[in-house]
């Protein structure tokens, strides 16, 4: 990837360019970023060998926190993602847990408060991953339909059937991802799915590298012209 290419098509921006070339790579953006090496804004002392402290207290200063506690009410998964690392904050137990351990003076609440505002953000991480691994593919314009009720995706509810929302839907690509499959009602859609030659992938709450890394998959394989069975991130 030639200096001149990357110039001319991203900017100047190394970090663009591979994250759009290999986004299956988990680029740490704060990695490319200068900023990663200045004081530390919040009052966070690094640790030597921490570079994760170092790039936490970079997102803190970055997205302007007023406090620790922000952390929970302004801080989404999709930020971690659009920053580059969600997967390191997920192999270290997730976003309480490393918090906890940087921080362990900051009286934390318990982690339903964190995973309740982090429920509500999967299905933007999921569309910025999905467009993402369509601009990595030339598809610069794709479409993304948000809570989409498929006619043909139905299930039983007592006697009567009901559509079944779809939460992430790119039509020109015939996928969707559902984020919260937790009955077995879900399940009984794949059929239907295949019989509609839809690509449906279920993903069970909350996201874990597993299921990131199932979703990583699923978009690869399809996006090379493939149709993989549909399939379930355990």
């Amino acid at each position: 990837m030639g200096g001149e290419f990357i110039h001319s098509r991203y900017g100047g921006n190394l970090y663009a360019a591979l994250s759009s070339s290999f986004p299956d790579h988990g680029w740490q953006r704060l990695m490319f970023s200068k900023a990663a090496s200045t004081q530390p804004a919040s009052g966070l002392t690094p640790e030597p060998k921490s570079s994760m402290a170092a790039m936490l207290d970079t997102i803190y200063r970055e997205l302007a926190l007023a406090n620790l506690d922000q952390w929970i009410s302004h801080v989404s998964l999709n930020h971690l993602y659009q920053f580059g690392i969600l997967e390191a904050v997920l192999e270290a137990g997730g976003l309480p847990a490393l918090l906890r351990s940087i921080y362990p003076n900051h009286p934390w609440p318990h982690d339903e408060k964190f995973l309740s505002h982090q429920a509500h953000s999967e299905q933007d991480l999921i569309v910025s991953i999905v467009l993402r691994h369509a601009s990595a593919k030339r598809d610069h314009h794709a479409v993304i339909i948000k809570n989409f009720k498929h006619p043909i995706l139905q299930f039983l509810d007592g006697p009567r059937k009901k559509q079944l929302a779809i939460d992430v839907f790119a039509p020109d690509h015939q996928i969707g991802i559902i984020s919260n499959a937790t009955t077995a009602s879900y399940e009984r859609t794949i059929a239907a799915a295949k019989q509609a030659n839809l690509n449906i992938l279920l993903l069970t709450p909350p996201i874990s590298l597993a299921s990131l890394k199932t979703l990583y998959r699923f978009l690869s394989d399809h996006l090379k012209g493939q149709h993989p069975d549909n399939q379930r991130s355990q």
